[in-house]
């Protein structure tokens, strides 16, 4: 299928929840010429050191989940177990690697507000929680939190000529009621609401 795809000259989009999933669709891509518009692998629940230096690739993008930490992490160590625990959503081990990133929610799996994928990013918690989270060494910073989801989301579709920076002659923008950056609680990422979003220009809800 993905030769198949390749012969038309474009990219895939793969779920690739596990590390041997991750590492099947690698060895794939490796076989095959690169295009103009970068593969998209979706999830990355679960990796391998081995694997992360291959990711690390300007034709690649891992399109994450930062909410399933929240859902998930009880369970999926319970069955992968201690020894793998820093392979499980290691988002900042990725960042620092190189690896190109955007985040996502899954919706209608996990809730569409990006601003809770952004407090599961920074915090690693379910909003209720006042712990330190699941492996606090994977946290990540409210500036990347932030570019996982503007950034990223607009390289994850290759479309950052038109989107993902505030930036003259971009399509969109969305004004929070909170000064995101200035945040001493990530909590209060919470409590902060819409004010208004922008389309090419045009106010289209406040």
């Amino acid at each position: 299928m993905v030769k198949e795809v390749r012969n038309h000259m474009m990219p895939i989009a793969m779920h690739t929840i596990g590390d041997q999933a991750l590492e099947n669709i690698l060895e794939i891509l490796e076989q095959l010429p690169k295009v103009k518009h970068r593969d998209r692998l979706i999830l990355l629940s679960v990796i391998r050191n081995d694997l992360i230096q291959r990711l690390a690739d300007p034709s690649r993008i891992a399109d994450i989940q930062p909410r399933f930490v929240v859902s998930d992490y009880p369970w999926v160590k319970e069955r992968l177990g201690e020894k793998r625990e820093a392979n499980i959503y290691a988002w900042k081990t990725l960042l620092s690697s190189g690896v190109l990133c955007a985040g996502g929610s899954d919706a209608l799996v996990e809730p569409v507000n990006p601003l809770l994928g952004i407090h599961a990013s920074i915090t690693r918690r379910e909003p209720s929680q006042s712990n330190g989270g699941w492996n606090e060494n994977e946290k990540i910073s409210m500036m990347d939190a932030i570019k996982l989801f503007t950034v990223g989301g607009a390289y994850a579709t290759n479309e950052e000529h038109l989107k993902g920076t505030i930036t003259r002659g971009k399509l969109d923008m969305t004004v929070y009621s909170n000064d995101l950056f200035s945040m001493g609680n990530p909590d209060d990422l919470l409590r902060t609401k819409v004010e208004m979003t922008i389309i090419d220009g045009e106010v289209i809800a406040l």
